[in-house]
């Protein structure tokens, strides 16, 4: 009769383990990154995690980018996280391993708790640097595609003139002087 009991006790003990564990899992919760990321831009993923043993500072997280089949292309650094659970990581997309117009997939791994989401590789975002301006050459062909559709073609007018006219000021102004 005793060791009936213990049975029960035991198997009792080990259906409660099965529900509390279930119930208190580790978890990743405000799990970010940007939808679609610039070509040779940097991709920043972002989030907090919680432990079911509410000890969030200093659980590694690593951070993996697949691509659609699920085949692992790259790994970003692992970080700790903070404090409060927070981690971020920063990672530079660039080709042959990222092709633009593809999507890939984020999925970060703290602890015990699992986090995934898309992402898609956008055109190509490089700076001419002048004098420390940054021109973006691709946004002028951009921007040229937006002016030669005749529904824009009204601001294009706009902006036009606005130049002729900063222009013509500029050059009275300097005869005037000279």
């Amino acid at each position: 009769m005793e060791a009936k009991k213990v049975i029960l006790l035991l198997l009792f003990c080990s259906f409660l383990s099965l529900f509390v564990s279930s119930t208190f899992a580790d978890s990743i919760t405000n799990y970010k990154i940007k939808d679609q990321v610039p070509l040779n831009q940097n991709l920043t993923i972002t989030g907090n995690f919680t432990a079911d043993s509410n000890i969030n500072a200093n659980v590694l997280c690593s951070f993996y980018l697949e691509d659609q089949y699920y085949t692992l292309i790259a790994r970003a650094d692992d970080q700790y996280t903070d404090s409060k659970g927070n981690f971020a990581s920063i990672f530079k997309v660039t080709e042959p391993d990222f092709p633009r117009e593809t999507s890939f997939r984020a999925k970060t791994v703290c602890g015990n708790a699992e986090a995934i989401a898309t992402f898609t590789i956008q055109q190509k975002q490089e700076a001419i640097d002048i004098f420390g301006f940054k021109l973006f050459p691709q946004g002028a062909i951009l921007d040229t595609k937006y002016f030669a559709d005749p529904a824009n073609t009204g601001i294009l007018v706009i902006i036009f003139a606005t130049i002729l006219i900063l222009g013509g000021a500029i050059v009275a102004v300097w005869r005037n002087k000279h």
